[in-house]
């Protein structure tokens, strides 16, 4: 944008320092375009104070559907053995490495994996279709 103001102006007069213009050019382009910003934030806040109070939560279908989801999850992990259950729960809600876990239950970190790659299978074709 610059350099079309610095063609335009170059058409009629003479340019002795075209870098100081084209830098005074791209500042007041700048100053120009916060000034419009400011005014037009300044006129939406104005007209339209609704967009203010829109409601970002999600739909009530979808807090439906994904409670429905989550009950269904629970009690898939019902099913599971106790021992593969808590080796999950450790892994997916307390964010815990299998490393850590093997240590604290006291097998090896490979059984941990296993536990939980099959915790992961069951509950996925669990939730199939859900």
């Amino acid at each position: 944008m610059a350099f079309l103001r610095l063609e335009r102006y170059q058409a009629s007069h003479v340019v002795e320092n075209p870098t100081a213009f084209l830098v005074r050019t791209a500042r007041n382009i700048a100053i120009d375009e916060y000034r419009h910003d400011q005014i037009l934030s300044r006129y939406v806040a104005d007209v339209l104070p609704f967009e203010q109070d829109r409601d970002d939560s999600p739909p009530q279908d979808e807090v439906f559907a994904a409670r429905a989801r989550l009950n269904r999850v629970k009690q898939g992990l019902v099913q599971l053995p106790s021992r593969t259950r808590e080796i999950f729960l450790m892994y997916r809600l307390d964010e815990m490495k299998c490393r850590d876990i093997a240590i604290r239950i006291g097998i090896s970190e490979s059984s941990v994996e296993k536990h939980i790659a099959k915790a992961m299978v069951f509950l996925t074709k669990w939730t199939e279709g859900w």
